[in-house]
């Protein structure tokens, strides 16, 4: 599938994030095969841990405001009852395909 996120290049991404004092910060493409990127942002008020995220879905060949190609999608681990790395995969995989047609 061509707009399916790479499982292993996205685990190897969060690997840095082992110290839960570093929020995550992810920029990669969606695979080898794609012209798309995600952008995951943990979002922190004062390194308090809020499980709040924001995950961007952008079109690497498009520049400027345009290349975004949908709204940033919001989201927290605890309300959506993501609990592990495959939960945020698989979440974030569904997003992708609902985003990209």
């Amino acid at each position: 599938m061509q707009n399916k996120l790479d499982k292993n290049k996205f685990y190897e991404q969060l690997k840095q994030f082992t110290n839960k004092y570093k929020p995550i910060f992810i920029i990669m493409p969606i695979n080898n095969n794609s012209k798309y990127s995600i952008v995951l942002d943990e979002n922190r008020i004062a390194q308090k841990i809020t499980h709040d995220y924001t995950l961007q879905i952008f079109d690497r060949t498009v520049s400027g405001y345009e290349k975004y190609v949908c709204k940033d999608i919001q989201f927290n681990l605890i309300k959506e009852n993501i609990k592990s790395d495959y939960q945020l995969y698989k979440f974030i995989n569904k997003k992708i395909n609902e985003v990209i047609v």
